[in-house]
């Protein structure tokens, strides 16, 4: 049992835990019920809520079983064969990076940015659902992927990736989709006849969203607002609670997605005190993400610094006020009683041996 700003619990608190609406459920079942697995009825009706939503056409959204998936057709779309460069950020999601593997052009500064070159393939990504930057070059063909967060299309962008994972805001369990914004290669893509039920993955694994699933997306998209607007206030109640403090900065720069909650520490050596310590709470924290995709600090060693201090807190439809209370009254205290540089470097030594 845990006491402390105002809580007591004999439970962990996650980090993130999946919403399941009970209609949901109900919806999904009745799929399976009447054995229609393969895309219908259900698929095309979420299609046309996804597209409404997004205010985009319903012709130039693709329902897939993944956001991996969406990128991978996004590389089709834009034809991506070989000697074609593809820039992504370094610290991202590693599907991210599986899909464009032996394709990648790394880029993160401006330097490597200015390096861009016309019919080159530029994918950025919303780091801990905040919104990226990416070129205003026309010449470069951009994909965005937006994780979960469902929000207006950024300009300059014309092939956008969504995910609806089991810990997303609109889940289908597994599921993602490929949206057009301005893309007259998407147009050409479904024009082809390569959609429908004849849509195959790459590899030739068909990449359509599953009946069920989609079923699933159409409950879950319905609340999905409200349930942002929820998340929102509670990283607002974040920032309210938190102490500002130089070991431990809590990123606020964008409220539109809260897809995550993200801290920054000062150092690696707080990071995986303050993971240990808020464990030892019953506080649960996760990494995103835990390693820069070259995995080599010498390439580009502001990244990898980064990817060692990135500390995850909880937020998900099941958190409250009294919990973040909770997390940030133990923050505080941890802060207030942190042990000197040279202590937290041999405590981090000494507990990789």
């Amino acid at each position: 049992m845990r006491a402390g700003g105002g809580r007591i619990t004999t439970t962990m608190i996650p980090y993130s835990k999946p919403f399941i609406d009970p209609r949901a459920i109900k919806a999904h079942n009745e799929c399976l019920r009447r054995g229609q697995i393969d895309p219908a009825e259900q698929h095309e009706r979420f299609r046309e809520a996804l597209a409404n939503f997004l205010g985009v056409n319903q012709q130039k959204v693709l329902l897939t079983n993944s956001c991996t998936t969406a990128l991978a057709l996004a590389w089709r779309v834009f034809d991506g064969g070989a000697g074609r460069k593809c820039w992504v950020p370094v610290l991202t999601w590693p599907s991210t990076y599986s899909e464009m593997a032996n394709r990648i052009w790394y880029q993160q500064t401006s330097e490597h940015r200015s390096m861009l070159a016309s019919g080159d393939i530029y994918v950025h990504v919303d780091l801990w659902g905040h919104p990226s930057r990416g070129t205003s070059d026309s010449s470069i063909r951009c994909i965005r992927d937006r994780a979960q967060n469902l929000t207006p299309e950024y300009p300059g962008c014309s092939l956008h990736c969504y995910s609806f994972g089991p810990l997303k805001e609109v889940t289908t369990l597994r599921g993602g989709a490929l949206v057009g914004n301005f893309s007259e290669e998407l147009e050409t893509f479904i024009d082809s006849g390569t959609t429908g039920r004849l849509l195959r993955h790459p590899d030739g694994r068909n990449a359509q969203m599953l009946e069920p699933h989609a079923a699933m997306g159409l409950i879950h998209l319905e609340t999905h607002s409200q349930r942002r607007q929820q998340r929102q206030e509670l990283v607002r109640w974040y920032m309210t609670q938190w102490t500002v403090r130089s070991e431990l900065q809590l990123i606020t720069d964008d409220l539109d997605s809260c897809h995550l909650c993200v801290a920054i520490a000062e150092t690696h050596e707080i990071r995986e005190y303050a993971r240990e310590y808020l464990a030892s709470k019953g506080i649960a924290t996760g990494i995103h993400y835990p390693f820069p995709m070259h995995l080599d600090p010498k390439l580009f060693p502001d990244d990898y610094e980064l990817s060692r201090k990135i500390l995850t807190l909880p937020l998900h439809d099941y958190l409250t006020r009294r919990d973040v209370e909770y997390i940030c009254h133990h923050i505080r205290a941890m802060l207030s009683g942190l042990p000197s540089s040279a202590v937290l470097q041999n405590w981090v030594g000494s507990s990789k041996q």
